[in-house]
């Protein structure tokens, strides 16, 4: 079945770039591309730790996960937000003030964590330190009084910092500041690099990546030829040095393991669709439909029973006896929180929310707020080839402070700004 899987992103593929080129579409589709090439070295080496893989792949969850994929790709490939030549920034203070807002946060998420920090990664055995974060036996709550509300506030605004690099792009192409400027939201948008460093976490680390794959994607063409010259080291830089901690945790966690270290990286790249088709044949969880994964800090505020997504897979495996702690898509993540239908609605939805950005759309041109509204939908599906990235209640309080600002700053914006 997988066979059949990568054919009809093949031919998916092939269809986007004929029509649209390498867009956010294109990029998207190979993600999950190079996934299921991933998950067909999964099958055939025994990569799998769990031995999902061994079980028979059935046509139903193949033919789901491929309608509901695609048509998500899709819906983003006809928005086409590469085509937008201009993004209207109404106020001159909105970027200046999400910079020292996340710039603040991280530096003192730095200041306060640091020498922990240095510790941690200096400890020697990843794995080892994985394992104690899993179990909670690894505290994150070093400060009390107001120095613990700080390091509160501070981690929750880092927890979802990459929101910078689309406003970082945004900034470079449309307002043409310092240099100094933007090394500074170039820093403010690490705060998640440095807690997935906190927590020995590869995926905080990958997402960062893939957003900021599809962050050069979106806005490389439009970026100047002086410019792409200078960053493109840059980025190379940063890439082999992220991609180091990745290969040293994973060689932690997996290198005693008869698959080692390949194998570890391997069965990371592929096992989302083994596992939603997995998770589709033989999971039944038992505590009736969840809006958990969608409305986080809802049922973490109000509700009061949800605590993190991490907390919420242990809670299910204990409830089914199956280790729900691994990557399905994030069309696999609300199956396995709700149940089987969950995914459809969530793509209906998706739909839903993409043709309100459409309405507030106006021919190539789109506000700072709906804009970034329309990149925070795609980074659904573009780090969905993992999970559903926004199944934490920090990462929504982290958007709605975002979404806020630029929304109070467009409204009290100077009348000289809004004419324009």
């Amino acid at each position: 079945m997988i066979y059949l899987t990568i054919i009809i992103f093949v031919l998916l593929l092939i269809h986007l770039y004929q029509r649209y080129g390498l867009d956010t579409s294109v990029y998207i589709a190979t993600l999950y591309l190079v996934s299921l090439l991933a998950g067909v070295f999964v099958i055939k080496n025994h990569y799998d730790p769990f031995e999902y893989a061994e079980m028979p792949i059935s046509l139903a969850p193949t033919v789901i996960f491929c309608l509901l994929i695609v048509t998500t790709i899709m819906i983003v490939a006809n928005f086409n937000i590469n085509s937008i030549q201009h993004v209207v920034i109404r106020n001159p203070l909105t970027i200046p003030i999400l910079t020292i807002l996340f710039a603040a946060a991280t530096l003192t998420y730095l200041v306060f964590e640091g020498t922990e920090l240095i510790l941690r990664l200096s400890y020697g055995d990843f794995g080892e330190l994985r394992n104690m974060v899993y179990e909670e036996d690894l505290s994150d709550v070093r400060y009390q009084g107001f120095s613990g509300i700080i390091v509160l506030i501070a981690t929750v605004i880092c927890t979802f910092s990459p929101i910078m690099l689309p406003i970082l792009f945004i900034s470079i192409i449309w307002e043409k500041r310092s240099k100094l400027f933007y090394i500074l939201m170039m820093f403010s948008s690490t705060g998640s690099i440095l807690e997935g460093f906190m927590n020995i976490d590869r995926s905080k680390v990958f997402y960062y990546i893939l957003i900021m794959g599809l962050c050069l994607v979106m806005f490389w063409r439009k970026l100047e030829d002086n410019i792409r010259r200078k960053i493109t080291p840059l980025l190379l830089a940063g890439l082999i040095g992220l991609l180091s901690y990745f290969t040293l945790v994973t060689n932690d966690r997996f290198g005693d393991r008869d698959t080692g270290n390949i194998g570890g990286v391997t069965w990371y790249a592929g096992q989302s669709y083994i596992n939603f088709c997995y998770f589709w044949d033989y999971f039944e969880k038992q505590d009736g439909f969840s809006t958990r994964y969608l409305l986080p800090a809802t049922h973490h505020f109000i509700i009061g029973d949800f605590d993190s997504g991490l907390a919420r897979q242990k809670e299910l495996s204990e409830q089914t006896g199956i280790f729900t702690a691994v990557f399905y898509t994030f069309i696999g993540s609300f199956m396995v929180d709700c149940n089987r239908v969950a995914p459809f609605l969530y793509v209906a939805l998706f739909w839903l929310l993409i043709k309100i950005c459409r309405h507030h759309r106006k021919d190539d041109e789109m506000s700072l707020f709906w804009f970034l509204f329309t990149w925070l939908l795609i980074v659904v599906p573009t780090a969905g080839v993992i999970s559903y990235i926004y199944n934490n209640y920090s990462i929504t309080l982290t958007i709605i402070i975002v979404m806020a600002i630029i929304a109070v700053c467009e409204t009290f914006a100077p009348a000289k700004q809004i004419e324009e």
